[in-house]
């Protein structure tokens, strides 16, 4: 960084409609969105610096900022905070461009 740069950290969250991870360290579960708070916050998830990587996101819980979305076994699990490499390569995902018939 060159000298007097300033570094930037934006932190984006996103609801994810008609998606709400209860339980952390169970997989999502889609559930009728009941308009309260509580389910907003729920499936509200801030967009990261990956962890893994600092080129790609991970998506924190913003009820649970511990917890971040994780894919395991071909599904997606909120899961606590490890320094675990296995689980910051699975916090990590690559944003593409949307896919477009």
């Amino acid at each position: 960084m060159n000298k007097g740069a300033i570094a930037l950290v934006f932190t984006i969250c996103k609801n994810i409609h008609n998606t709400r991870p209860v339980v952390p360290n169970k997989i999502f579960r889609l559930a009728p969105n009941d308009n309260t708070a509580l389910f907003r916050d729920d499936a509200t998830f801030c967009i990261k610096p990956g962890l893994a990587s600092l080129t790609n996101v991970s998506f924190r819980s913003y009820n649970f900022p511990t917890y971040y979305i994780r894919h395991r076994n071909f599904e997606l699990y909120i899961d606590p905070y490890s320094t675990n490499s296995s689980f910051l390569n699975d916090v990590t995902f690559t944003l593409v461009a949307p896919f477009a018939p």
